[in-house]
């Protein structure tokens, strides 16, 4: 083989290296989002030590045999691969950024069947969106004997509606739905900024008509990834009130900037999630509860777009909090409880 192949050979080998050590390093900053992530940048990280020391040894050594300048090996060997890595890791990126944004889950028979035993009072629904069917469950309210609030839930990346059926134990004065998304569990479709934005007007719809819902008082609860599409329902359909564990102003161009930095997501996304945007618009009053620790969506984010709400906007900040472990702190229900009884809405 002629030797600017093999000096070809160990570029390519040192690029893809570089190209593993940077998803080594994405995935350890996703880390907190999911524990998967921890073994995946283990992986990535060991993959890519071997193939740049392997491609560096290659490419030194064909370069070394007739090195004619200093220049040509500096560039063969120290510019070209982390050139080529970068390209490699930014269409890595734009090929699979649907998959990290949304991860689906499905719903599997004995999940269903749990559900089916553990909440007899639950409602399946189907909700028809064009060529597209919904499915999730209604939980009416506790003891009611007549129309109640109802609380409309929209969850973040990795989810799964029946997921979240215990939340409902924290306001039983009101009824909760939980419907999925497209692609997840198994509602119908794919996933997708503008679907989910599109279903979200659907499930009010579906639910304003509903004869145990009080119209009045219908609340759209968002976390994470679903705190812009509550944001979004807020500037399309006239809310009683919202609030939103760990919202943000925007993915594209700030929760996934911040968490990978070295690449420009506000041009490589096609799914932006601009909250602030909508926030401007927003129809109803506002909670976001914080995390203080929160390593996904720094707490700045959360602010930010609380201050571009259009509507009296709170804040609840949990010490210490981290991305999930804001849903179990009884604090944060307290102040989903006083904000909702302060709107007449419990």
């Amino acid at each position: 083989m002629p030797r600017l192949l093999w000096v070809f050979l160990g570029v390519l080998l040192a690029a893809l290296g570089l190209t593993c050590a940077l998803l080594a390093w994405t995935f350890s900053n996703l880390a907190p989002l999911s524990g998967g992530f921890r073994g995946r940048a283990v992986n990535a990280a060991l993959v890519g030590g071997l193939l740049f020391t392997a491609g560096t040894t290659l490419t030194l050594t064909m370069l070394v045999r007739k090195v004619r300048s200093w220049k040509n090996s500096f560039l063969y060997a120290a510019a070209l691969p982390p050139l080529v890595g970068w390209c490699l890791f930014g269409t890595l990126f734009y090929l699979e950024q649907d998959r990290l944004l949304f991860n689906p889950r499905g719903l599997s028979e004995a999940r269903y069947a749990v559900i089916t035993r553990e909440y007899p009072r639950a409602q399946e629904v189907h909700i028809t969106v064009g060529e597209h069917t919904l499915h999730g469950w209604l939980l009416p309210a506790a003891l009611a004997d007549a129309p109640t609030p109802l609380i409309l839930v929209f969850y973040g990346q990795g989810g799964e509606a029946s997921r979240y059926l215990t939340l409902a134990e924290r306001v039983p004065e009101a009824a909760w739905a939980f419907v999925n998304y497209r692609g997840y569990g198994w509602s119908t479709g794919f996933p997708s900024e503008r679907a989910f934005f599109t279903d979200a007007v659907a499930v009010y719809d579906y639910f304003y008509t509903h004869p145990l819902v009080d119209a009045d008082r219908i609340v759209a609860l968002g976390g994470s990834l679903g705190t812009g599409v509550a944001a979004y329902l807020a500037a399309q359909r006239a809310l009683r009130g919202v609030v939103l564990f760990s919202p943000y102003d925007s993915i594209s161009g700030g929760v996934a900037r911040d968490l990978i930095p070295l690449l420009p997501t506000s041009w490589l996304m096609h799914n932006h999630f601009h909250a602030a945007q909508f926030a401007r618009n927003a129809s109803a009053p506002a909670l976001a509860v914080i995390g203080e620790a929160d390593a996904v969506i720094r707490p700045e984010r959360s602010l930010a777009l609380m201050e571009a709400w259009a509507q009296p906007a709170q804040t609840f900040v949990i010490p210490d909090g981290t991305h999930y472990s804001i849903y179990d702190e009884e604090a944060s229900w307290n102040a989903v409880r006083a904000f909702l009884a302060d709107l007449g809405i419990i």
